[in-house]
C-alpha cells in the first residue's frame, strides 16, 4: 500500500509541478493531458525499471505487451487477469521449489481451477492449508539430531584411554 501512495503522491506532485512552471499561463486541455500523461508514464516508468528484463528481446516483448493492454476488449479483459495471477502462481511455485518444496505447478493450477470453478470442494480450510504449509516447512528446518554409534562412542573412548595420563576410573 505504501508504494501506491507513494505513487499518486509523485503523480500529484508532478502535476502540481507543471501547472506551477507555467505561471499563469494557461495551458489548452491537450497541453494539461499531455502534462499529466507524460506526469503519469514518468511515475510507472521509474517503478517498472525495476523489474525491465535486462535482454533486448524479452525487454520488447514487454513493450509489446504494455502497448497491447489498452487494446483490451471487455471480453478479453478477464482473460489477461487470469494470466496475471497465473504468473503471480508460477512464481511462488518456483520459489517454494527453490526452497527444496516438492510442489507441482501443474497440480497446484488443476486444484486451484477446479476450486475456483466448484468442479471441486477444499479438502481443508485455508487456515488449515497454511498451518499444513507452515508445519511442513518447520520440519524441514528442524536439524537432524547428530547420532553416533555405540561402536563408533567406543573406539572414542578407547582411543582417549589409550593416552598418556589418562585414568580409567571403574565407572
Amino acid at each position: 500500500m505504501t508504494k501506491l501512495r507513494l505513487w499518486i503522491a509523485g503523480l500529484l506532485l508532478a502535476g502540481a509541478g507543471a501547472g506551477a512552471a507555467a505561471q499563469g499561463a494557461p495551458k489548452t486541455d491537450a497541453a494539461v493531458s499531455d502534462s499529466i500523461s507524460g506526469a503519469f508514464a514518468t511515475v510507472w516508468a521509474d517503478y517498472l525499471k525495476q523489474d525491465m528484463p535486462a535482454d533486448p528481446e524479452s525487454a520488447c516483448k514487454f513493450i509489446e505487451g504494455l502497448t497491447e493492454s489498452l487494446n483490451v476488449t471487455p471480453q478479453m479483459e478477464q482473460y489477461y487477469r487470469g494470466v496475471l495471477v497465473g504468473l503471480s502462481v508460477a512464481e511462488r511455485v518456483k520459489s517454494m521449489q527453490s526452497m527444496g518444496m516438492p510442489v507441482d505447478g501443474h497440480k497446484t493450477i488443476d486444484v486451484l481451477t477446479a476450486l475456483l470453478s466448484g468442479a471441486k470442494s477444499p479438502e481443508m480450510t485455508s487456515e488449515q492449508a497454511n498451518e499444513y504449509l507452515n508445519n511442513y516447512v518447520a520440519s524441514k528446518m528442524k536439524p537432524e539430531p547428530d547420532t553416533v554409534s555405540v561402536a563408533a562412542e567406543q573406539a572414542f573412548i578407547d582411543g582417549v584411554a589409550k593416552m598418556a595420563g589418562a585414568e580409567t576410573l571403574p565407572s
